[in-house]
């Protein structure tokens, strides 16, 4: 019982492989002789169905992958949006402002931004800013050694002892308030000399301004005041070498500028008249109620010349290399190498001026740097009326006047 049984399992198991023979079988048998390739035929019969499935299927994946791709180019593009939006978050963003010159051969702007208040600015060019340039003597050769070979030191002086103002707080109606008696007077004085402004000399000043009329203090302007002032400058040469004019301050009244460091100028009140009572006189006694001076800001730079280091080659880089703001160069006058000289130049304005000294009374010949006929140009700094205000700038470009923008001025 136990073999039937096992005879009998093992024909149950057989048989599906014995259906899938005679499957083989007959559909081998069929296409016998017919030319029919059967397996090609299977899989084609396959393939009509499994292909539209998976071509509705790719379809749908395509679907999926182009909205992936949409929305990951619409999350760009606000990116995008909100990074310009967060440019534009102020009002003052949103519109630019523009600067523009009546003459731009004199004024140009070279920036605005939109802090600059909208409106019309007074400038008038007096003056550019320079730097100095001074030469050295001439040599026929390139080569040739300025002190003999030997060792010696060149002292660079940069800077300048500047002078300053005084400013004398007043006003047109502090002014008029004198009024017009005949012997009320001004009195400016620097402590030993002193100018005195008269009736007289303002009704001249104003004369030549206004036209012709009667003028005292009582009718007079500030304009009228400084010409009389700088016109008793011009005849006293005493006060004149300490100071060398005086101007209008734009909020102050006056300044009066000197003519060397360390001057100082004093006002007396004027004379009281009938017409002048002393509560009046009171108004302009404040007198010159602040002085600017600088004085001196001269550095000086030791720059070693070694042993057979000393011809024009060798100081000129040493200069150079010091890195002092004075630029050295060797140039060939003629062109044809018989004419050698150093060329040395500050930095723009009056800052940069300087003078050049040295350890050796035979370098300092040979040299020549401190003979007047070797100065190309002195420094200067740039002189602009700016809002009726006489300004001083060590530069042509300049920033620091007109909030939010800069001008460059190019000629007087």
């Amino acid at each position: 019982m136990v073999t039937s049984t096992g005879v009998d399992s093992l024909a149950t198991s057989a048989v599906p492989a014995t259906k899938s023979k005679i499957g083989s079988s007959i559909l081998l048998t069929l296409g016998a002789g017919s030319g029919i390739n059967v397996e090609e035929l299977a899989e084609n019969l396959t393939n009509v169905e499994k292909l539209p499935a998976e071509s509705a299927l790719q379809r749908k994946i395509d679907k999926v992958d182009a909205k992936i791709s949409g929305y990951g180019l619409i999350s760009s593009q606000l990116d995008i949006l909100a990074s310009s939006f967060e440019k534009i978050n102020d009002a003052n963003e949103i519109y630019s402002t523009a600067g523009r010159s009546d003459n731009e051969k004199a004024v140009s702007f070279l920036s605005v931004t939109n802090a600059a208040s909208e409106g019309g600015y007074d400038i008038n060019v007096y003056q550019l800013a320079e730097n100095q340039r001074i030469a050295s003597n001439s040599y026929q050769t390139n080569s040739g050694n300025v002190n003999g070979g030997t060792a010696f030191d060149i002292t660079l002086s940069i800077g300048a002892t500047r002078t300053g103002t005084y400013d004398h707080s007043i006003t047109t109606a502090q002014l008029q308030a004198i009024g017009d008696d005949a012997s009320a007077v001004i009195n400016y004085s620097d402590g030993t000399n002193t100018i005195k402004i008269t009736q007289a000399e303002i009704d001249a000043a104003m004369e030549s301004l206004e036209g012709a009329g009667t003028y005292t203090f009582g009718n007079a302007t500030l304009e009228g005041l400084i010409l009389a002032i700088n016109n008793d400058i011009a005849a006293n040469s005493g006060f004149a070498a300490n100071f060398s004019s005086a101007q209008v301050h734009y909020t102050k009244g006056i300044s009066f500028v000197q003519t060397i460091a360390g001057a100082s100028v004093s006002l007396a009140q004027p004379t009281a008249g009938s017409g002048s009572p002393a509560s009046n006189l009171g108004l302009v006694s404040e007198g010159i109620n602040s002085g600017t001076n600088s004085g001196s800001s001269v550095t000086d730079t030791v720059i070693q010349i070694g042993a057979g280091d000393d011809t024009l080659a060798g100081i000129v880089a040493a200069i150079n290399e010091a890195d002092t703001g004075i630029t050295a160069a060797l140039l060939d006058v003629g062109g044809i190498g018989n004419n050698y000289r150093i060329i040395l130049s500050g930095a723009e304005g009056l800052d940069g001026s300087f003078s050049v000294a040295t350890s050796s009374a035979n370098a300092t010949a040979s040299l020549g740097f401190d003979k007047a006929e070797n100065v190309l140009q002195g420094a200067q700094d740039a002189q602009i009326g700016y809002q009726g205000l006489l300004v001083n700038r060590g530069s042509n470009v300049i920033a620091d006047l007109i909030e939010g923008a800069t001008f460059q001025i190019n000629a007087t």
